[in-house]
C-alpha cells in the first residue's frame, strides 16, 4: 500500500498534487531506496506543523508492505518523541537532521528521524524494520547519508501572494482568528476566509495551519 500527499496511487507526489519541489521528490526517492534495500516493512514521511498549541502531522508519503493503513498513523507517543527530537534539533544551529531514535515494537524496530527544522515545521521520517541489529545498523547508516545530502528549503519555489493575503497571513500567524482579523482590517469574516482560501491554493496548503507554516518557511511572514 502506497500513500502520497494527495492519497492517490502514484508512487511519489507530483507537483499537481502538492506543489513539492524536485528536491523533495529526490529526498523521498533516496529514502525509499534505502528502506527497500534493508527490507523495511513500513516507511512514513510526515510534514509536522505547529501553531500556538496545535500540532499537525500530515502524512505526505508512505507505504506498508502488509497493506495496513493504520500502521502509517503517527500515534501520540511517537509524535511526542519526535517533537522532542525536533526541539533538540532547533537548538543545534547548522544541524540537518536528528536521529535515529530507535524503538522496539513487537517484532519490528522503528528508526525515527527529524529533518528540515524550522520554528513551526519539520519533516518526520519513520522506518520500521524486522528486529535485526545488523540490518537496522546498516539501514541507519544509509539513512544518515541520504539525509546529510538533503536540501529542501533552499529549493522551494517562491509564491506570490497579494498584499491583502500577506497581511491576513501575518495576523493569523500571530494567533488571530478570522473574526478578529476581520475587525482589525475592517473586513467581513467571509472576506478574510476567502483570502485565506486563496492563499492556501497558491501555496499548495491543505489547511490553515499548513498555509501559515509554508508562508513562514518561504520567508513571506516573519
Amino acid at each position: 500500500m502506497t500513500i502520497s500527499g494527495s492519497h492517490t496511487n502514484s508512487t511519489f507526489p507530483t507537483e499537481e498534487d502538492n506543489a513539492r519541489s524536485d528536491a523533495s521528490l529526490n529526498l523521498y526517492e533516496r529514502i525509499n531506496r534505502v528502506a527497500r534495500r534493508w527490507h523495511a516493512s513500513t516507511l512514513a514521511i510526515y510534514e509536522h506543523q505547529c501553531c500556538d498549541t496545535q500540532d499537525v502531522n500530515d502524512l505526505i508519503y508512505g507505504w506498508d508492505e502488509g497493506g495496513d493503513p493504520d500502521s502509517l498513523l503517527l500515534d501520540a507517543g511517537a509524535s511526542f518523541a519526535l517533537g522532542v527530537q525536533w526541539r533538540r534539533l532547533l537548538s543545534h544551529a547548522g544541524a540537518r537532521f536528528d536521529g535515529p531514535t530507535i524503538v522496539r515494537l513487537g517484532d519490528n524496530v522503528a528508526l525515527r528521524y527529524v529533518t528540515h527544522p524550522l520554528l513551526l515545521s519539520a519533516t518526520y521520517i519513520v522506518v520500521s524494520l524486522p528486529t535485526d541489529a545488523e540490518n537496522a545498523s546498516n539501514c541507519s547508516h544509509d539513512m544518515d547519508a541520504a539525509l546529510s545530502l538533503a536540501r529542501i528549503t533552499a529549493d522551494i519555489e517562491p509564491v506570490i501572494l497579494s498584499r491583502r493575503e500577506l497581511e491576513i497571513a501575518r495576523w493569523v500567524s500571530e494567533g488571530k482568528t478570522s473574526p478578529e482579523v476581520a475587525v482589525i482590517l475592517s473586513l467581513s469574516e467571509y472576506t478574510v476566509n476567502d483570502y485565506i482560501q486563496s492563499g492556501m491554493k497558491k501555496m499548495g496548503a491543505t489547511n490553515r495551519l499548513s498555509f501559515i507554516a509554508k508562508t513562514i518557511r518561504q520567508g513571506l511572514v516573519a
